[in-house]
């Protein structure tokens, strides 16, 4: 299986081919896959960047009402939880 960058491509790949084919319940025309997203988190006064997110917005709109982040991991062992944080 992949590591780092690599299967942070492969999980966004697999995402975006879900959503296109309807898989995820969500309209494709309503939502896009990001790779590498920043959002801003008001604890630790800056933007988390995830690995790969689904931002899912109204009709026309074009602020996401509805953010899915996923941290892409492929460890041997526990992820610890800073990595996750």
């Amino acid at each position: 299986m992949a590591k780092g960058s690599q299967y942070e491509s492969e999980v966004a790949d697999a995402v975006e081919a879900e959503l296109a084919a309807g898989n995820y319940g969500i309209d494709p025309a309503c939502a896009v896959v990001r790779r590498k997203p920043g959002y801003f988190s008001r604890d630790r006064n800056k933007d988390i960047v995830f690995d790969v997110s689904v931002e899912v917005s109204r009709k026309g709109g074009v602020t996401p009402y509805w953010i899915w982040v996923w941290e892409c991991k492929n460890y041997t062992h526990s992820v610890p939880v800073d990595d996750v944080e």
